[in-house]
């Protein structure tokens, strides 16, 4: 599946409709599929509905279910006023599956929830997923991205396991570009796995790493703790990023594990540089090869000083048409000068004695099919015969690829992953030479026995 934007229920472009109240905090604990999105619920006790405008070709709703199969709130949900199948909740957990629709037309729909709840009976709504269409616009969301995306970049000692992908190699190293803001690292804790404490490290564009802890005893009672955060990290300018994460455990100790990167307001570079070796998983989940733990930097304006030598590029191109301008219009104040000096020494002499001054040494002689057969000839003004100057500059901007949700098991609810894209646009620029004012000047009578 592709990347998908992440709607939070406290979105301001939700339609509420009907009693509803927001709890924020109250279920992080409830259940082992992980925290709400944003730690936060709307709740209604009545009749209510919400509603939502979009752009892409699916879209997902989840929430939290506190009660036993067979006692759940009814609920519908509609595409477009097209009735969409409902989910059989049969798990009281958060981030559960309540309704999709896929295979949408690339253009705007609405999704709408009809609850029918009551005062024994409470609908709790987490947030929306939807999968956007290339053009749709990606710089104020927040992107989900599944661990199979293929710009993310393992090291040595990553293997696929269920729910996601994980390592237990001393110092495996993982490595990301990214655009954003903040970002969030959503792992697994898996009983059967050792669970004595670990740690890792995380390093923003290079700066000095940072640790985390990785303690699996949580999953001791429950089997598996899916969507645990692992790592936040604090905010950071716009612009592109670059993480590189190193394990510090052992085999013996809590692996390092991943399902979904969460970017807090951005997008994903949409085509970067291959890595220098490529990752590929087998059937049986090991890892095939190995990838360069070193991240590629994009051909785009960086703020990480180790991303690239594009704004080197630039401020050389700018200086080099600057400079260029400034010779050019100071050649062409010369040639004039010289032109009105040599104009009044025509003035001076005898009439009858007109001959045809040597040219300027920076103007350049007409080409043939421009001279006139006459006697009165006129020697064209210098910016007919200047050289134009322009400059291009090129931005290439990101596209991301492609995400899925947590897969749903046959009978049992599952939690979800999440994912998002980018377009590729350029810009060109060019920069106009302004032709120097034309000069007149008398005509040069030239005797035909001088031709």
């Amino acid at each position: 599946m592709a990347r998908a934007i992440l709607v939070d229920d406290t979105d301001s472009n939700i339609k509420y409709t009907g009693l509803w109240s927001q709890v924020s905090g109250s279920y992080d604990d409830f259940g082992n599929f992980g925290q709400p999105f944003q730690h936060t619920l709307h709740t209604t006790n009545s009749e209510s509905s919400f509603s939502y405008s979009f752009s892409g070709d699916s879209v997902l709703i989840t929430g939290t279910n506190i009660y036993p199969s067979g006692a759940t709130v009814p609920f519908e949900c509609f595409v477009d006023n097209m009735s969409v199948p409902v989910v059989t909740l049969t798990n009281s957990e958060n981030r559960l599956l309540f309704c999709e629709k896929d295979g949408l037309s690339e253009d705007a729909h609405i999704i709408t929830v009809n609850v029918t709840a009551s005062r024994q009976r409470t609908f709790l709504f987490d947030f929306i997923q939807y999968v956007p269409f290339a053009k749709t616009a990606l710089d104020q969301v927040v992107l989900s991205i599944d661990y199979t995306d293929p710009q993310l970049q393992y090291g040595p000692g990553w293997s696929q396991t269920f729910p996601g992908i994980l390592t237990r190699q001393p110092n495996s190293t993982f490595g990301f570009d990214f655009k954003g803001t903040s970002l969030t690292w959503l792992g697994f804790y898996d009983k059967k796995l050792p669970f004595a404490a670990a740690t890792a490290t995380y390093s923003i564009d290079g700066q000095p790493p940072i640790p985390f802890i990785l303690n699996g005893i949580a999953a001791e009672t429950t089997g598996v703790q899916y969507s645990q955060i692992l790592f936040q990290t604090s905010s950071f300018s716009p612009g592109l990023h670059t993480i590189g994460v190193v394990y510090e455990g052992n085999s013996e100790a809590t692996p390092l594990s991943l399902q979904t990167i969460i970017i807090q307001n951005g997008t994903v570079p949409p085509s970067l540089p291959e890595p220098i070796e490529t990752f590929s998983l087998t059937s049986d989940g090991a890892a095939a090869t190995s990838s360069s733990a070193t991240v590629q930097s994009s051909q785009v304006d960086n703020p990480n000083p180790k991303a690239g030598t594009n704004s080197k590029n630039i401020g050389a191109i700018v200086g080099g048409v600057i400079g260029g301008l400034a010779v050019i219009l100071f050649a062409a104040f010369a040639v004039l000068l010289l032109r009105e000096r040599t104009k009044r020494r025509y003035l001076k002499a005898p009439s009858s004695h007109f001959v045809r001054p040597p040219s300027p040494p920076s103007a350049p002689i007409p080409p043939p099919a421009v001279r006139r057969s006459s006697i009165h000839k006129k020697i064209p003004p210098v910016s007919r015969y200047m050289p134009s100057l322009s400059t291009a500059h090129s931005l290439r901007s990101y596209n991301p690829p492609s995400t899925s949700w947590f897969a749903s098991e046959s009978g049992r609810s599952m939690p979800m992953r999440f994912g998002a894209t980018l377009s590729m646009r350029e810009i060109t620029q060019s920069l106009p030479i302004h032709n120097q004012q034309k000069r007149a000047r008398p005509p040069q009578i030239i005797p035909q026995a001088n031709l």
